[in-house]
């Protein structure tokens, strides 16, 4: 039987023994773990660094080495250099010291064999601020790929400004063409009118001629008896009463003052008439104010009379519509499109009927007419510029496609109601000033 003092050296070498196969096991573990760690060093494509505060390197990766062109023995334990990386490196460090920061990244580029790589650097403290561990994945790929796509984005923004000016620069022709199919319907229209017009200026023109030759004829005559009136003034006065009877002086006065008014009023005519023709050709589209409807229908009417006046009648049933705001020219061609649309489309005893009203804060203007009316497949293309149902040469078709920019300018709205064989009618909507 084993003594105590025996019992207990066995039990020691036992717990010894034990303690000695564990530390060989811890040996082993962390000599395998060693060599796990060496060849991930090894192997592994990214710079791996340990240093110290003081940028002293502690343990670097054989892919670090490779990339300086030195041997890894020549650096562990050894200052950070000055090469570019070495530099980059060293602002790493003084970047988390400075900051103290546990952790930091940051992007970095150097010049590898002439080729520019680039890294992305990790950056963190341990064994409190004495070390730091630096882990920097290449990323050159995925950065040259950011430059490539951020080359691709400022192109397209290149391209991008320069289409925007030429569609800005195609907008602004676009405006420069609409203005001037604007001003080719007015003076299209304005041919169309000339003849007529042309006439209504002649008859005026034409009783002011003959008046004036029947004053001239008067004149000598009344030029003669004044003479004769002085010679034998200190005479006789029968004979001065014979002379006033004998030339019909008195009745010549009398036709004279009405030769005189006929003649003013042919005048006044034909100042009106050039002064609707000069309103509606002017192309000041910036002129904006307080229309009178009834004074745009009027004019509308004497400018177009030749297109009506001899096979339709007109019927107007206007009321006081003075506070509508928009260009008066504009809304001149508009009434003055209408008119005509509707004058070539009655026959022999047609009949325009033009209404004024205000309703619902709105000024209202319908134009009816009994003409052919159009026909449902055309109804939904009067609005396009061009479309025209006329033979060529006898419109633009441009009237209706003007007339409804002009309307919806000014925030209004033009509608059209019609049935083939029973007239057309229709409605023109502005808002009134509030």
């Amino acid at each position: 039987m084993m003594n105590e003092p025996s019992q207990t050296c066995f039990q020691l070498k036992g717990l010894l023994q034990t303690e000695i196969a564990n530390r060989a096991t811890i040996t082993h573990s962390f000599i395998n773990l060693q060599e796990k760690n060496d060849v991930l060093m090894k192997l592994s494509p990214c710079i791996i660094l340990w240093v110290t505060s003081n940028c002293r390197y502690i343990e670097a990766n054989q892919f670090y080495a490779n990339l300086l062109k030195k041997d890894i023995n020549e650096l562990n334990g050894y200052p950070v250099g000055c090469s570019e990386l070495e530099l980059k490196l060293r602002r790493t460090c003084d970047q988390i010291l400075s900051a103290k920061e546990a952790n930091y990244s940051d992007t970095i580029s150097v010049d590898v064999d002439g080729q520019k790589k680039y890294f992305f650097l990790t950056a963190q403290q341990y064994d409190g601020d004495s070390s730091i561990a630096i882990l920097g994945q290449d990323v050159t790929e995925q950065k040259e790929y950011e430059i490539k796509l951020e080359g691709i984005n400022l192109d397209l923004d290149a391209m991008v400004r320069k289409r925007t000016s030429q569609l800005e620069a195609q907008i602004d022709n676009l405006k420069q063409t609409k203005l001037q199919l604007i001003q080719s319907e007015k003076m299209a229209a304005v041919g169309v009118m000339a003849a007529g017009v042309a006439h209504e200026i002649n008859n005026p023109i034409g009783y002011i001629q003959c008046n004036l030759g029947v004053l001239e004829e008067y004149f000598t005559i009344l030029e003669k008896a004044v003479t004769d009136i002085k010679s034998i003034a200190t005479r006789q006065s029968d004979a001065i009463s014979d002379v006033i009877s004998s030339t019909g002086m008195e009745d010549m006065l009398l036709d004279v003052r009405d030769i005189i008014a006929e003649s003013c009023e042919g005048t006044r005519k034909v100042t009106d008439i050039v002064g609707d023709l000069k309103s509606f050709s002017r192309q000041n589209h910036s002129e904006i104010k307080t229309c009178d409807i009834g004074e745009c229908v009027e004019a509308a009417l004497r400018v177009s009379k030749s297109q009506w006046q001899y096979h339709c009648t007109i019927e107007q049933d206007i009321d006081v519509v003075e506070n509508v705001i928009c260009n008066p020219g504009e809304l001149n061609q508009v009434l003055l499109n209408l008119i005509v649309n509707a004058a070539q489309s009655v026959s022999d005893n047609g009949l325009i009927q033009i209404k004024a009203q205000v309703k619902n804060e709105m000024a209202i203007i319908e134009l009816t007419d009994n003409g052919c009316g159009i026909k449902g497949e055309v109804m939904k293309n009067i609005f396009e510029p061009f479309f025209t149902t006329k033979e060529v040469g006898e419109g633009t078709g441009l009237g209706l496609f003007i007339s409804h920019g002009i309307v919806t300018k000014y925030g209004g709205s033009i509608t059209v109601d019609s049935n083939p064989d029973s007239g057309t009618s229709i409605k023109v909507s502005l808002p009134l000033v509030k």
